[in-house]
């Protein structure tokens, strides 16, 4: 098996370190089981079209995830921590409690009593005597995250490939009025249509200069074709199906025949955005768009997006290169932390043990000068599924806000955000991965990957003039 280089920056260290492809991750949670927009459901359940795709939700529009299941409890846990290292005179204890517990952070999805199993959905018994619906024979719950129809904040990835502690995953489904075979997939433009081996689907540009695509192009560019015995009945009124080269029936969206790009890598788990254009954030290629089924919002004004420092793709490396960065192109980061036992719960929430932040940077002299939370103007009110205002402790940001005081602070997918002081210039990422843990428990800061187009000028711009 090849061997899978990784170029890791902790601290001021540069580290390669060696894995054996081709996923070198031990957390990385297995694909999950996608249910059909069109199989029946328990009353009260929906699909909404989120960036991450179509999920599952209940009465109340919220996201249902997989998750822990029967081993999420109403029992409060503790897990012997320490900080890996630096200097500093904050004293960390050996163990750290939560003041909640796997059910507050993880609601069970329960059922109503009398309820039925209906379809590949069916109910599992709970130890207090209560029923928790489950799909494909996996319990469903919601998250403490999300505050608004549409958050999928429970399933934010820390990692590539990896989701929130790797236990909660969002419940997905079929895309609501596509074709039999068409999927989504999360890339650097937003949320993208998709053939069923998960590449991104195109179209022609109708004010570029490709009329057509024929001879040579077709060498690049792949019809995407209906069976003989496809129809548009059911379909969203988007979708038709149109005669392609050769006189082959072929898939066309609003209008214009759609393809798939021979350059691009099919969809997979190691990847936080998927391909197009041939890569993650390669240019647009001329007279040509993406599918788009679900463009994310703008980013809030003063934030910026910032290509890291150096040529890390290369070194198949777990970060994004391209980042929101603040006004002065410093990267921006969110915290996670996660608490190991029974159904290891996520401790980055406010009211969580607040020596979990303590310990992690220091103190909170040095947290302070360390991280600095991103302010919101003082009118700013947006809740758009990725960007939110939250109001925090300036002095701790997981401590509970006294009414009338905090700090308005920008947050993505539901957490706060900071800038890393030994960042100084534009690009730099010192804050990358500095954590604490001990057997997977611990906080770690991670950068976020922009949805914007990368300007690198060594990308080449391809055209197509056939």
């Amino acid at each position: 098996m090849p061997t899978k280089l990784s170029l890791v920056r902790t601290g001021g260290l540069l580290l390669l370190l060696a894995g054996f492809g081709p996923a070198a991750a031990q957390d990385e949670p297995e694909p999950p089981p996608t249910a059909s927009s069109q199989a029946p459901r328990p009353p009260g359940v929906g699909v909404r079209v989120t960036l991450d795709g179509p999920v599952l939700t209940d009465a109340r529009g919220m996201t249902l995830y997989y998750g822990p299941g029967r081993l999420c409890t109403d029992d409060h846990q503790a897990s012997a921590v320490e900080r890996s290292g630096g200097e500093s005179k904050w004293k960390e204890p050996t163990a750290l409690d939560l003041p909640t517990s796997c059910v507050r952070k993880s609601p069970p999805f329960l059922a109503p009593p009398g309820a039925r199993p209906v379809g590949d959905w069916s109910l599992h018994a709970r130890a207090d005597g209560t029923q928790q619906w489950a799909y494909q024979d996996r319990p469903l719950h919601t998250s403490a995250k999300d505050r608004a129809p549409g958050d999928v904040n429970g399933s934010y990835k820390v990692r590539i490939g990896s989701s929130e502690g790797g236990r909660s995953i969002a419940a997905l489904a079929e895309m609501p009025g596509a074709p039999a075979g068409v999927t989504v997939r999360q890339t650097v433009a937003g949320l993208v249509f998709a053939d069923h081996t998960g590449r991104s689907l195109y179209v022609l540009d109708p004010k570029g200069p490709i009329k057509a695509c024929g001879g040579a192009c077709l060498q690049t560019w792949r019809p995407l074709r209906a069976a003989a015995l496809a129809s548009v009945a059911g379909l969203a009124k988007d979708w038709t199906i149109v005669s392609g080269p050769g006189g082959l029936r072929q898939w066309a969206y609003k209008g214009r025949a759609v393809y798939t790009y021979a350059y691009d890598a099919e969809g997979n788990t190691g990847q936080m955005l998927g391909d197009t254009y041939g890569g993650v954030f390669r240019p647009a290629i001329r007279g040509w768009k993406l599918a788009v089924a679900l463009p994310p919002p703008p980013p809030p004004q003063g934030v910026t997006v910032q290509q890291l420092a150096g040529d890390w793709e290369q070194f198949n490396s777990p970060l994004p290169s391209v980042v929101y960065a603040d006004a002065a192109g410093r990267p921006l980061y969110t915290m996670h932390c996660r608490h190991g036992g029974r159904g290891s719960v996520s401790c980055d929430d406010v009211g969580d043990d607040p020596r979990y932040w303590l310990t992690y940077c220091g103190g909170p002299e040095r947290c302070a000068r360390t991280w600095t939370p991103l302010a919101a103007p003082r009118v700013a009110q947006r809740h758009d599924g990725l960007w939110s205002v939250v109001t925090i402790n300036p002095q701790h940001p997981y401590r509970p806000v006294a009414a009338g005081q905090g700090l308005r602070v920008w947050a993505y997918r539901g957490r706060p955000v900071f800038t890393y002081a030994g960042d100084r210039l534009p690009g730099d990422f010192y804050g990358d991965d500095q954590a604490f843990a001990v057997s997977g428990d611990g906080m770690q800061a991670r950068p976020i990957a922009a949805y914007a187009r990368q300007t690198d000028a060594r990308a080449p711009v391809l055209t197509m003039t056939d």
